[in-house]
């Protein structure tokens, strides 16, 4: 396999203020995915396929879906419904239900194969895909398109086509309130104005963690890394928490922040890192108390928060989001820093992405 060094991730992170200023915006503003929308006003339930970084895509924006189109949303791995979702459907449940296949390749076959067999049980059902590369193969599966298809700068753990995944679902919610005439908590023009306005910060976010490098790696100290946030911030935690293993191969997990105390907080080593999504916002108070709990048993605590809190002297370290900041949006700039991190510790360690350092890489 050829080797992929961490320097791809530098790479792809230069294009970031040009992917929120212009790339990201852009599919916000494509043409509508639905030919044939006469269902959306009678539409209950959004079912969204994918597997890994696609999943976490889903899970991160699941919240601000349903702000924003008033519609039941839920992220499933792909797996998951083929082999047990999709039998709790009926015709008349999958009537009232879309199905939107999300795949960054275009080519996932377990999404593929569940939005086949969804089609062969309902032939009349609804199949919408989310495609990071024009013609791949969910297309084929889909009664309706919608690609996000951007610059492609080459492989690396999926960080730009996780930006325009997550910004994909946000327009087909976009999409689907305004068939509906349904007066969501964003509209499209906020979505477009966040994100621009979230590309004037993201130069200091990516200089600055640089900046903090060091300081991270000596926290981490080779043990492994949990991830923990609550509502938008668990689906965030998610990705970066598979980001970390894909670029350096350090194990690592995400973990919504209730359940680790509920759960892991219980488990050796005490010294190792928890990074925490300390957020204004509904779950702030006891990310705020978790922290501090976390700390006293001996963890290494980073928190991970937005510009407005900067100054704050919870955990051993503090990265920041410069930028615009809401809770429901988070997803959208919140992955950074950590991404841009992984890479760094990567390169301290001098390993290379994917285990492609090895001779004994497959996949499983």
């Amino acid at each position: 396999m050829e080797l992929k060094l961490p320097q791809l991730v530098y790479d792809q992170m230069k294009t970031y203020k040009a992917l929120y200023a212009e790339e990201l915006p852009a599919i916000m503003k494509k043409e509508p995915a639905f030919d044939d929308d006469s269902y959306i006003k009678h539409l209950q339930t959004v079912y969204v396929i994918g597997d890994g970084d696609s999943l976490y895509a889903a899970k991160a924006v699941e919240y601000v879906f349903r702000a924003i189109s008033g519609i039941d949303y839920r992220p499933v791995p792909a797996f998951e419904f083929t082999k047990y979702t999709i039998d709790g459907f009926s015709a008349e449940k999958a009537a009232s239900s879309l199905l939107i296949g999300l795949s960054a390749s275009g080519g996932s076959p377990f999404v593929v194969d569940a939005m086949k067999k969804y089609k062969d049980y309902y032939p009349n059902s609804h199949v919408l895909s989310i495609c990071g590369k024009v013609g791949g193969e969910i297309e084929k599966q889909a009664t309706e398109i919608f690609s996000v298809q951007i610059l492609e700068l080459g492989r690396t753990p999926g960080i730009r086509t996780y930006a325009a995944s997550m910004v994909g679902l946000l327009a087909i919610a976009c999409e689907v309130a305004e068939k509906r005439s349904f007066k969501g908590a964003y509209s499209r023009g906020d979505i477009i104005q966040f994100l621009e306005a979230s590309s004037e910060g993201i130069e200091q976010t990516l200089s600055e963690t640089l900046g903090q490098g060091k300081e991270i790696i000596n926290l981490l100290d080779d043990s492994f890394i949990a991830f923990v946030g609550s509502g938008p911030s668990h689906g965030t935690a998610l990705f970066e928490a598979a980001k970390f293993v894909e670029t350096s191969g350090i194990y690592s997990f995400g973990q919504d922040l209730e359940e680790w105390n509920h759960v892991e907080g219980f488990a050796y080593p005490l010294a190792s890192m928890l990074v925490i999504h300390l957020n204004p916002g509904a779950a702030y108070r006891r990310a705020e108390t978790l922290a501090i709990s976390a700390s006293k048993l001996g963890h290494k605590i980073v928190v991970v928060v937005p510009e407005e809190l900067e100054a704050t002297e919870l955990g051993d370290a503090c990265v920041v989001t410069y930028g615009p900041y809401d809770d429901l949006l988070s997803p959208l700039t919140q992955y950074i820093p950590f991404t841009l991190l992984a890479a760094v510790v990567a390169e301290n360690y001098g390993r290379a992405m994917f285990l492609t350092d090895t001779q004994i890489w497959s996949r499983l």
